[in-house]
């Protein structure tokens, strides 16, 4: 508001100065006067915007360190290599988005090859905690355990050679089915016709084919597809360990349960999965669900110990 005060009165100062002179003193034309308020709007302007644009450099100042810290190159060299024979175990997790609390006193210990449901209304933590096991954010109080060793010292290209994550948002690239599933790796017939199946892509492979090109971002495909792509991705990696946030969201009910059915039936494979789909035919086959509430696991069991406590798990699920 002052800046363009500011340069109001500029201009009506030159304009009428510059006007008296002509009129008083016939020394000055018109045409000379509209000239300086052209040129003065062609300095005023610019000066105008740097308030602004000091403004907006300084709002991302923390963007640019964030992605400074997320791009930054780390050194290996003196990392562990993770083991994953026994499990993982977390003490005493916090951890916060500057002053917002999300997750507070975290204690569980996740088996090898068991399959774990993460429950929860809306802002309980459990995208957060699932950053965190995978490494993404190491800016938390308390412990992170893979067998016993900190994850904080675990080398992250180690890590990700174990894990797969599937999300909500799927990245997928102008290219074919095929090779946004294979990522361009030689991948054998078997193993990619089994991803295919399992992650329920066989319809829309047979409807059109493994050379149909997806688009940029897949703007070709709807979620449901996206999401199929990203879970077939990660079935044929063989990663020992599955993170699953919401995955078959956007799928409907028939065709989630069938790709969480086939998920469930790998077996050796660790499965820790965020649903919000509270299907009881599906929440049976996990060997555990834990229900968190503000940041905290506020209750674990089986489907049917949950049920029998009437807790915040039967409240959810009758809900649902």
């Amino acid at each position: 508001m002052l800046q363009t005060a500011t340069t109001l009165i500029a201009q009506f100062g030159v304009f009428f100065i510059g006007a008296f002179v002509a009129i008083t003193t016939q020394s000055i034309e018109a045409s000379v006067i509209i000239l300086f308020v052209q040129l003065m709007n062609s300095v005023m302007n610019p000066l105008i915007e740097i308030p602004t644009l000091i403004s907006k450099r300084n709002s991302c100042k923390p963007l640019f360190k964030k992605l400074g810290e997320i791009i930054k190159v780390e050194d290996n060299s003196k990392k562990e290599e993770v083991d994953f024979e026994k499990n993982i175990t977390i003490n005493n997790l916090e951890f916060s988005y500057e002053e917002n609390r999300v997750l507070s006193g975290v204690n569980f210990t996740f088996e090898k090859g068991k399959t774990y449901a993460v429950v929860g209304a809306s802002g309980s933590g459990k995208t957060t905690l699932l950053n965190l096991l995978v490494g993404r954010n190491l800016d938390y109080v308390g412990e992170i355990l893979y067998d016993g060793k900190d994850l904080k010292n675990l080398s992250i290209d180690s890590l990700f050679e174990k894990i797969s994550f599937v999300e909500q948002n799927v990245f997928v690239f102008d290219d074919t089915i095929e090779n946004n599933v294979t990522m361009y790796s030689n991948v054998d017939k078997d193993l990619l016709q089994d991803a295919i199946i399992k992650s329920g892509l066989k319809s829309l492979i047979d409807e059109k084919g493994l050379d149909y090109k997806c688009g940029e971002n897949g703007c070709n495909l709807s979620g449901g597809e996206k999401q199929r792509i990203s879970i077939a991705r990660s079935l044929i990696k063989k990663s020992e360990i599955l993170f699953m946030d919401e995955a078959t969201s956007a799928l409907d009910t028939e065709t989630s349960s069938s790709v969480m059915n086939s998920v469930l039936d790998i077996d050796g494979l660790s499965k820790i999965v965020i649903t919000h789909k509270l299907e009881e035919k599906i929440l049976k086959r996990f060997d555990e669900i834990l229900v968190l509430k503000n940041g905290k696991v506020y209750e674990n069991g089986t489907f049917e110990e949950l049920i029998e406590k009437n807790g915040l798990f039967r409240s959810l699920y009758e809900l649902a």
